[in-house]
């Protein structure tokens, strides 16, 4: 009676335990905290580029990039003082006012695979395609990667392979005013193969343009957020907010997008102190501190 007793108690803890709440990370480093790119992180496999746009630096016209590559982004027609606003639990997000601002990146070009991941908050959704993420010249047809959204709201991938691809939301689901997550994963030449995320879960779409069935033509331009570059000048400005750009150059799984976005999870790519620390304009809030990354 007491070996049963015993197996019963330990089988009631057991379930106890499995149905405890998840507890999450602290809701990312406080504004003024120093932090860096957690390299242990399973979230830093594969990832080419990470601009979590948590702040400007010194001097205002960098925005650091927490990756072994030092892909810094220069802002373009920004003003550090006032684009860079800090909104909720998402930090100092990075204000687009869809007229001439852009953030230029780095030379990135894929042909593989692709998994781009960022958190938008559109003021407006103006007519037209707008840019989000965007490696390309539609003028000389060399888009090799392009993340955008429509008029409706709808969240569009395009490339170029000798003719255009496009794979479009079949439902709207951007929002005025709203943070969203989206993600969007996809092996080059395997039409099959994509997947639109929108808050962590898969969202259908089709390929309204292409098939997804060829490999992509590159590029030597720059990643660049917020405007299509046309070589000689640049449209489809985006207007709102952003914050926590990835760019991986695989095709992540459903559960590894899920990561990138969940509560519990999001905030483990940041580390706050290693070799490659970074310290940011701004000094601690008086008593600060971050609880470290489980």
């Amino acid at each position: 009676m007491r070996i049963r007793l015993v197996l019963l108690a330990l089988l009631l803890a057991a379930t106890a335990s499995a149905q405890r709440p998840l507890v999450p990370h602290p809701p990312g480093p406080p504004l003024g905290v120093p932090f860096t790119i957690n390299l242990a992180s399973p979230q830093a496999v594969n990832l080419v580029g990470w601009w979590p746009i948590a702040e400007p630096n010194a001097g205002g016209a960098i925005l650091h990039v927490r990756s072994l590559w030092h892909r810094h982004g220069t802002l373009t027609a920004m003003d550090p003082a006032t684009d860079f606003v800090p909104d909720g639990t998402k930090g100092l997000a990075l204000d687009f006012d869809g007229v001439n601002d852009y953030v230029a990146l780095a030379d990135i070009d894929l042909s593989t695979g692709i998994t781009i991941a960022l958190w938008v908050k559109p003021a407006t959704l103006p007519a037209g395609h707008i840019a989000l993420v965007i490696k390309g010249a539609p003028s000389t047809a060399a888009t090799n990667y392009a993340l955008r959204h429509t008029a409706s709201g709808k969240l569009i991938f395009s490339y170029y392979s000798g003719v255009f691809h496009d794979y479009t939301t079949n439902a709207v689901v951007l929002s005025v005013g709203t943070w969203t997550h989206v993600a969007f994963s996809y092996s080059f030449g395997v039409g099959s193969s994509v997947a639109m995320y929108v808050d962590g879960s898969v969202v259908g779409g089709s390929w309204t343009s292409g098939t997804g069935n060829s490999l992509p033509t590159t590029n030597d331009l720059k990643v660049e957020l917020g405007a299509f570059n046309l070589t000689t000048s640049r449209v489809q400005f985006y207007t709102g907010k952003m914050v926590d750009v990835r760019i991986s150059d695989r095709a992540l799984s459903a559960s590894e997008v899920w990561q990138s976005y969940a509560a519990e999870t999001r905030y483990d790519l940041y580390r706050r102190e290693g070799p490659w620390a970074i310290a940011i304009a701004q000094a601690p809030p008086a008593g600060t501190t971050i609880p470290p990354i489980l």
